[in-house]
Order: C-alpha cells, then structure tokens, then sequence
C-alpha cells in the first residue's frame, strides 16, 4: 500500500481525538462535526479565504435574480409536494446536489423492483431539465432567520463555548500557523445550529411521509445533509455515499477518534477501487466497498475515436500563488514552441476565474476555459500533457496510456504523491523542469500500470453499482 494520508490531515484528527472536539456542543448544538472541514481546510492553504470571498460576490446577486430563483424553487417543490400526495411509498430517495453530479447516478441502472424518489438539493438553474427539488422551503427559512437573528434575538450566545474556541484558535495557530479565527468559527455554528433546526424537521417529516428504506448522496459533509443522516439514523435509514472525488488525504475520510459520537458519516461508502478504502479511515460500524466509477467507463467508450494532440498541455489549476507564477512563466516559455495551453477550470470556480486565479486568469498565451459541456474525460483524451497538483484528476488520467502526468511538489500534493511513487507521474518544482517534463514525456506503457488501474478503479462499474442496491433490497437494505 501506498502511504497517501498527510501528516497534517493526520495530525488534525489525532488533535480532535485529544481534544474530544466532537463532545463539544454551543448551547447544546453539537457543532465539531459542521464546522471540522472548514476548520481543517483553514489551517492549509488559502481556499478556505477564496471560497468566503466567492460567498460575499454571491450575495451581491440582484434582487430580480434572487426572486426569481425563489419562486420558481417554491413553484417545484409545490409540485413536488403534490406527487407526494398522490404517490409516496418509495424505497429509496437520492439527493443529486448539483447539476454537474447527476454523472454519479445517470450512468448505471437501479434494479427495476426499487422505486425512487430523485431530489435536487441545490437552488434550481437554468439548463436543469430534470426539475428536481425539494428544500427550497428550510433553506428560505433558515437563510431568513440567519440574516435577521441578530435583530429577532433568535440564537443565544454561549459565552463559555466562545471562550473555548478563542483558546482552540490559540492552540491552532501555534500548531499550524494560521486558523480560521473564534468568531468565524461561532458564526458558522449559529449559522448551522439555525440550519440543523428547519431542515431536521423538514426530513423529519419527509422521511415519514416517504417511508423510504436508504438515502443516498454524493457529498455527505454538506451541512444540509448532516440534519438528514441524524434523523435517519434516528428510524434506522442506512445512509450511501457514492464517492465524487479523491477522498485520500481529506478530513472527512479520516477519523482518529472513531467512537462515532456526534459524528454523522456514511453507512456505506461506494467507492472507486480497493486503494480507495485503505486510504481511508472510517469510524467504528461504517463500510467501504470498491464499486467502481460508471461514468468513467462509459466516457471512456464514447471518446474511443477521439486522438490526443501531442502539442497540448492542460492545466488543473491550484489557487496557490507559488503554482501560478511557476505556471505564468511556464506557458510564456512554452507557447513560444508550438504547444497550445488549455487551463482547465473547476466547476465551482468557473463564476470567479479572477478571483481564483489572479495570475493565470490575465496569461494571454493559454485559453482558459470554464464551460462544463465537455467533460473531464474529453481533455484527458484530447491533450497529450496533464499539469496539476492536487486534484482528482491525476488518478482519473491514468485511465489512458498516452497521458504524460506532471505534479507540482513545491507545493501540497498530497493526494497525487502515490503517482510519483508508481512512477507513473513526474515531479517539478520551477517553469524549466516543467518544460523539460513535457519536451520529453513519460512512458505510460509501464509494466505495473494495468495493476495500477485496476486497483484505482474496480472493473464493471455499473454492474457492481445495480448488483449492490439488488443485495442491499433483499438483505433487507443492509448488506
């Protein structure tokens, strides 16, 4: 096995362990497990920074915009509401989230005897035709009662649990050198406390009305979805999480303090191989199971025809100055020699490219692209060179031979290192190794790699995911 998990991410979790953070409540809101990941995520890097700073551009959003987001939320889960009159024994409800992650369940086929309920949990956009959604109703309220409850009175303060997590802050910083500070942590505590209340009673309700056997979801740690695992496991609901990215080197996927107190995370994890599960450490009860990914094989098949371009370069983006600069004086050097480069944003940084990427967003010597029609295996296929540091995509790149993989080491890699251990991925620290990288490319045809793949992503993906909802229903929705 390779050693994936970071001493950092390690460290944290043995310091919540030590600590006995989960046992912490304000006012009696159990918080650790709402505020851990934007804490953890706080003491490395600076995205916890950007991602604040794209929520207060989000705010700014028009008046009509947000109206009309409302009502046509409102007018969805008002139809929603009607077919649940009509209809609402079902065995199992799916919670998609966000548009981009209906890839998770469209690509394999539930057995025909299990009857589902498909929601959408995020506000509805244009170019959803599924119409799916269902939590307009606690969201309009909870964001309501946030912005007013300063002037309503509505949330006592617990000036005894402030005191702590000013002392947590202390010891954070001293640790880490850097923290999300006391008063960011209370206001998102008194943010999800508020959130924790409505939607606990919308799923409480829903869950009765629907009388459901498992929920499943994509990204368990959404703190809408904590409120939905604490009400299921109240009625005995099995809750599965289909893995949506890398889970090694990530807070949410290691727990040192496995008691499982306050602590509401997945009965069954479905996930991409077998290397996946040892990189992970679970609490006490709670399942991993390589499945595979169905969406990457079936994109894998409809891109047979598709033949790379030895002279493109793709870059996955890191929001790290040190990666910027070395990438800006990369791609001026390196479009000089023919190449064209492709800097490939993520979804969720596609609104605020400038914001993210300062640097890279104003290179005139590369396209940027931020549309999402074609997906991540088109530029995997198309272009001969994958730049990154750490990101999902270095694991998925290893599905075609002819990728040549570079990693940036100088800074966090974490979750990508087990390439550079494989030999199946190259390191570079400046602009010229970068370019030497790719000037002379890796040789994919390696001995090891089809036991690399294998181990990465399990075979007959959609057949494994039908076969395990076929066992989990006659087992009676627990394997």
């Amino acid at each position: 096995m390779v050693e994936s998990i970071s001493k950092d991410v390690k460290g944290f979790a043995k310091l919540e362990k030590e600590l006995r953070l989960f046992d912490r409540n304000y006012n009696g809101f159990f918080y650790w497990q709402h505020i851990r990941f934007f804490v953890c995520e706080s003491l490395f890097g600076n995205r916890s920074s950007n991602e604040n700073k794209e929520k207060r551009e989000i705010k700014k959003k028009s008046f009509v915009n947000k109206l009309n987001e409302i009502l046509i939320g409102l007018f969805i889960s008002l139809k929603q509401e009607m077919r649940l009159l009509i209809n609402s024994n079902y065995d199992l409800i799916i919670f998609r989230e966000l548009i981009i992650h209906d890839r998770f369940f469209d690509s394999w086929t539930l057995p025909k005897d299990i009857k589902v309920l498909d929601c959408r949990t995020m506000p509805y956009k244009k170019g959803d035709k599924k119409g799916l959604f269902f939590l307009e109703w606690p969201r309009l309220v909870s964001d309501y009662e946030n912005k007013f409850r300063k002037k309503l009175k509505i949330y006592k303060l617990d000036i005894k649990e402030k005191k702590y997590l000013t002392e947590l802050e202390q010891r954070l910083n001293k640790e880490y050198g850097q923290s999300i500070t006391a008063d960011e942590m209370e206001q998102i505590i008194l943010n999800y406390a508020i959130v924790d209340k409505h939607y606990s009673r919308y799923y409480d309700r829903l869950l009765r009305k629907v009388k459901c056997n498992a929920v499943t979801c994509t990204c368990y740690y959404a703190n809408w979805f904590f409120p939905l695992h604490k009400v299921a496991m109240k009625k005995g609901i099995p809750v599965i999480e289909i893995q949506h990215g890398v889970i090694n080197n990530h807070e949410e996927y290691w727990f040192e303090d496995d008691r499982g107190i306050n602590n509401y995370t997945p009965d069954y994890l479905l996930t991409f191989g077998e290397i996946h599960n040892e990189w992970i450490k679970l609490i006490k009860g709670k399942r991993a199971i390589a499945i595979g990914y169905p969406f990457q094989e079936m994109c894998i098949q409809s891109l047979s025809n598709l033949l790379p371009d030895e002279k493109e370069i793709v870059i996955y983006p890191d929001s790290d100055p040190r990666f910027e600069d070395t990438i800006c004086k990369f791609i001026d050097k390196i479009s000089t020699k023919g190449y064209h480069v492709i800097i490939k944003i993520h979804p969720i940084e596609a609104n605020n490219v400038a914001m993210w990427y300062p640097l890279l967003s104003q290179n005139k010597n590369a396209e940027i692209v931020t549309s999402q029609k074609e997906g991540i295996y088109y530029w995997l296929k198309r272009a001969k060179h994958h730049v990154m540091a750490s990101t999902t995509v270095g694991l998925e790149a290893v599905v075609f031979d002819h990728t040549n993989i570079c990693i940036a080491t100088h800074i966090p890699h974490d979750q990508v290192q087990c390439l550079l251990d494989w030999g199946i991925a190259r390191g570079f620290e400046t602009d010229d190794e970068l370019q030497k990288l790719v000037l002379n490319p890796i040789d994919m045809n390696l001995k090891n790699i089809e036991q690399v793949r294998k181990k990465l992503w399990s075979d007959n993906a959609s057949e494994n995911m039908t076969f395990f909802f076929e066992r989990l229903k006659l087992n009676g929705w627990k394997v």
